[in-house]
């Protein structure tokens, strides 16, 4: 998308049909974060991450209920969860070091890259 198509503004009907894809890839396969991290690369790294974040925090909000309500999510990914925390707090304590040592242009290609392997393995899966 990002080599094929013309560089988009991060406007709101852009967002919008980046938002409802990835809420479609996210329901269908569980990846909801290509498309919107696509849409907004070229963003300044500083907004980039922070909507990156707030995007996956609102989208982690929605979509517990309906997980727990389908049956889901219970105690076995509770755990799982609390399993992850240790890598979670590794990340965020090396996210401020990391963040000032990457240039915005080796960001910017390892999405493109994340992003296209990705779709590969989907594809392939």
């Amino acid at each position: 998308i990002s080599v094929a198509a013309p560089r988009l503004p991060p406007t709101a009907p852009v967002l919008l049909l980046a938002g409802f894809g990835s809420g479609m890839m996210g329901a269908i396969a569980g990846v909801h974060g290509p498309l919107v991290a696509l849409a907004l690369l070229h963003l300044p790294m500083p907004a980039y991450r922070a909507f990156l974040g707030l995007f996956f925090t609102v989208a982690f909000v929605l979509v517990m209920p309906g997980l727990w309500a389908a049956g889901r999510y219970g105690m076995t990914e509770v755990l799982a969860g609390i399993a992850l925390l240790p890598g979670v707090l590794v990340g965020i304590w090396l996210a401020g070091p990391l963040r000032r040592a990457i240039p915005p242009g080796a960001l910017r290609r390892f999405v493109l890259w994340l992003s296209g392997a990705s779709g590969l393995a989907l594809i392939l899966a």
